[in-house]
């Protein structure tokens, strides 16, 4: 994995070391503005590259218009929580294929996040091929 490879859809051919167990993960979560003369509902999505595995609503202002004026919104920022999606997840690490290193070469891993009906497909030592986007 390089510096070019962030942002671009990439493949990577390996062998599974360890396979973790799958894990819950909230990956959306349905708002609704607490402010008795709003009550605007939305959905926040988790952002895995920059907030990790949690969803984050702090410094989350409800946007809703109340008047026809550019600048005149809600600005709450008290929510409920309406619904929350969850989705199973995995995590994998997998190791580059010892056919494919020049002799003396040590090995690169990675690690690979499974989710929804990907988990539980894979067990060490099952040569894998894994095509998807690089988180940092």
């Amino acid at each position: 994995m390089k510096a070019k490879d962030v942002d671009r859809l990439i493949q990577v051919v390996g062998v599974v070391t360890r396979a973790h167990v799958i894990k819950s993960l909230e990956y959306k979560r349905y708002l609704k503005c607490k402010m008795k003369t709003c009550n605007k509902c939305f959905s926040v999505s988790a952002n895995f590259e920059t907030e990790g595995y949690e969803i984050g609503v702090e410094g989350l202002l409800c946007d809703r218009q109340k008047s026809n004026k550019a600048n005149d919104v809600c600005g709450n920022n008290k929510f409920d929580v309406i619904h929350k999606d969850f989705c199973d997840f995995q995590e994998v690490k997998i190791q580059e294929s010892s056919s494919t290193l020049r002799t003396g070469a040590i090995p690169r891993s990675l690690t690979l996040i499974l989710t929804h009906d990907m988990c539980n497909k894979v067990n060490p030592g099952d040569e894998v091929r894994a095509t998807g986007g690089e988180i940092r």
